[in-house]
């Protein structure tokens, strides 16, 4: 099964409001040292997990709700805009979907309808899916 990043969006509210067009994810898993003493090696039990990632997104620029998520990084506050990442869509052959919000922005200016830009973002709570 091929995946691919083409196969993505962004939703906040349930309501699309940009396309993604390719995507990273980075899962990491805590190691807990359980080590007893007088052991002479350690141990370990899998702890919490955390992730982040980043994604290059199709908007439509005359989008007012959309403009305000993407501008939530500039604002002074401690209000997370919590999205929806629907990392391929079709699940063919696994896919994943979180909440989360934008921590990184990266806007470029395009000729056209759709307008491009990078976006890094936090992972809050557990992902569904699979690889």
């Amino acid at each position: 099964m091929v995946k691919t990043g083409v196969d993505g969006e962004l939703r906040y509210n349930g309501k699309k409001v940009a396309k993604v067009r390719s995507w990273s994810i980075n899962v990491q898993r805590q190691a807990i040292d359980d080590s007893c003493l007088g052991s002479f090696d350690r141990t370990y039990i899998p702890g919490m997990r955390s992730a982040t990632g980043s994604a290059s997104i199709l908007y439509d620029a005359d989008d007012l709700a959309t403009r305000q998520i993407l501008n939530s990084v500039l604002k002074n506050s401690t209000d997370a805009q919590e999205l929806d990442f629907i990392f391929d869509r079709k699940k063919v052959g696994g896919g994943f979907e979180c909440q989360g919000f934008i921590t990184n922005l990266s806007a470029s200016v395009n000729i056209g309808a759709a307008t491009a830009c990078e976006i890094s973002f936090q992972v809050s709570g557990k992902i569904e899916g699979s690889f």
